[in-house]
């Protein structure tokens, strides 16, 4: 049920990319990872149980980190199952990076992370979607794939350390609100919510989900679904030819321009020019953009 590939490998870090096609329903048995790792979601829904009252989700919004020697187990809430990416740093490579991020990691070498999992900014998910596309294209040397993935697990674990998590009287509710609205969501990133609608199919009030939502995922509904949508977007966008037209209404876009509006501000660059750069041997131009991007955006 789980295919397991990997896509690089060095003394730095190994790259895996994952695909689970479990059925939805309840938890898989108890795993127990042998490292520490980043897995980002690119495909799909999965949860990811911590105990039986925590679990977070992951999805491609969300990097979830996973913690070398602590069990949890996995459940898929909707089917088709999930495609992953999977961070692996080496110890010293991964004590290395933490240590200009968040000092006090050296002192929690078994349990590095200080959440089991931080929301991701726009230019961080094209990112990482750009760095699976240029390996598995074979267009990524060594030195860039090594780059990119130290340049992912600091923009992963300074979300952590920047947006600390938030405690809360009533938190495990708070959080099934949170969770009941992400899911609705991705599984109908399409559809034309509204805070009223949304909350009604939810249980509680437009205002309080609006408040919970944004507090638990650190992301406004709005923006979440923007991701969602733009995320299915750039899958498209870098695995197909079809039309941006076409990928855009698929998306959820009302039309082309609309498209090409949001993925620009999002990702400071236009869909076809990220077409056009993605397989370039130079990426250095493409990498310079969204980077700069992403500073204009703090």
């Amino acid at each position: 049920m789980r295919a397991n590939t990997i896509l690089f490998d060095s003394d730095i870090v190994r790259v895996r990319a994952v695909h689970c096609c479990a059925p939805a329903g309840g938890c898989a048995p108890v795993e127990w990872p042998d490292t520490h790792g980043i897995v980002f979601a690119e495909s799909g829904v999965f949860m990811k149980h911590l105990g039986r009252h925590r679990a977070v989700i992951a999805d491609r919004g969300h990097a979830v980190f996973f913690t070398a020697n602590r069990p949890y187990r996995v459940s898929h809430p909707m089917p088709g199952g999930d495609d992953c990416l999977v961070l692996e740093l080496a110890s010293s490579a991964l004590a290395d990076a933490l240590r200009t991020i968040d000092p006090a990691s050296a002192d929690r070498s078994e349990a590095p992370f200080r959440r089991p999992s931080v929301p991701l900014s726009p230019h961080v998910v094209a990112r990482r979607r750009l760095l699976h596309h240029r390996i598995v294209r074979g267009v990524a040397s060594p030195l860039e794939v090594e780059e990119g993935a130290v340049a992912l697990l600091r923009a992963s674990v300074r979300a952590t350390v920047e947006d600390p998590p938030r405690s809360h009287p009533r938190a495990t509710r708070r959080s099934g609100i949170a969770e009941a609205a992400q899911l609705i969501i991705a599984a109908e990133a399409t559809a034309r919510w509204t805070l009223r609608t949304l909350a009604h199919r939810i249980g509680c009030s437009p205002f309080h989900l609006a408040h919970v939502f944004r507090d638990t995922v650190g992301v406004s509904i709005h923006q979440y679904q923007l991701l969602v949508r733009l995320g299915a977007a750039l899958d498209a966008l870098l695995d197909s030819d079809r039309g941006l037209g076409a990928i855009a209404v698929d998306a959820g876009f009302t039309h082309h321009s609309h498209f090409s509006a949001a993925f620009r501000r999002a990702f400071g660059i236009t869909p076809s020019t990220l077409r056009r750069e993605a397989t370039s041997r130079d990426v250095a131009r493409l990498r310079k953009i969204l980077t700069a991007h992403s500073v204009t955006q703090r």
